[in-house]
């Protein structure tokens, strides 16, 4: 048999068992559609370590403190800097979860709030969920200023949320890795956040607010300016010493 005919009677096989495969998958049924009912949270976050990690870091104050706050805040990955702080859920932001309890965490505009504590049965391990996608093994922190402070909020009430900040980080240790971040936060933003529009004056330059509701004035304004009032005109939900990065 020359190489000809054999080719041609190789090809004949072929499409045959190509024809008789596809008459086979006709044959079977149809595959049923997949239904993802749930999406894992890389973020959920083991309750005791980092209630622990939350008395630590409130622990390293200065007992006299009264300009300064530490919130707990949700890490997000998939908002952008003006879309956390809009960020305010429909339902429930934070939860703890064991298995003998269920105790939803109250939460600020912006995702901030601070652990509360849970009784728990002995040995019984309690898990924080947020209704957010969130970083694994992380919490951020945010430095608020108090609501006492607001009405007289000026450069030099600003100043001493930055005083007892630093001497917060000089009373973490250096090995305390979970608070390590904290350690060595360096701040460069007043944020002002607003229910609604607002503005914050300072030294003649005005800040409005951005479509977040939060305007932000740079701390070298703070230190720079010559007449340390601050106004605030609008009504104001949060403020905190913040970070310029991630903002456009």
């Amino acid at each position: 048999m020359n190489r000809l005919v054999l080719t041609m009677l190789l090809s004949c096989a072929l499409a045959a068992t190509a024809a008789r495969a596809a008459d086979r998958a006709d044959a079977l049924p149809p595959e049923a559609p997949v239904a993802i009912t749930a999406v894992k949270n890389p973020g959920t976050l083991n309750y005791a370590s980092y209630y622990g990690l939350q008395s630590k870091l409130l622990g390293y104050m200065p007992p006299d403190r009264a300009y300064l706050q530490p919130l707990l805040r949700l890490s997000f990955t998939d908002l952008t800097a003006d879309e956390q702080d809009r960020y305010e859920p429909a339902d429930w932001a934070v939860t703890v979860v064991g298995d003998s309890v269920e105790q939803p965490v109250s939460t600020l505009r912006g995702g901030y709030f601070l652990l509360p504590p849970v009784a728990l049965a002995q040995g019984e391990q309690a898990s924080i969920l947020f209704n957010a996608k969130t970083r694994a093994r992380f919490l951020s922190v945010a430095w608020s200023i108090p609501p006492e402070v607001w009405p007289r909020l000026d450069a030099q009430a600003v100043r001493a949320a930055l005083r007892e900040l630093r001497a917060t980080q000089a009373n973490i240790p250096w090995y305390v890795l979970g608070l390590r971040t904290e350690k060595y936060d360096s701040p460069d933003l007043l944020k002002v956040c607003f229910d609604g529009a607002g503005s914050v004056a300072l030294g003649g330059k005005h800040y409005a607010s951005r479509d977040s509701g939060c305007a932000l004035v740079p701390l070298d304004d703070v230190d720079a300016t010559a007449t340390p009032a601050i106004a605030l005109d609008g009504r104001v939900a949060f403020i905190s010493l913040g970070s310029s990065a991630g903002y456009r």
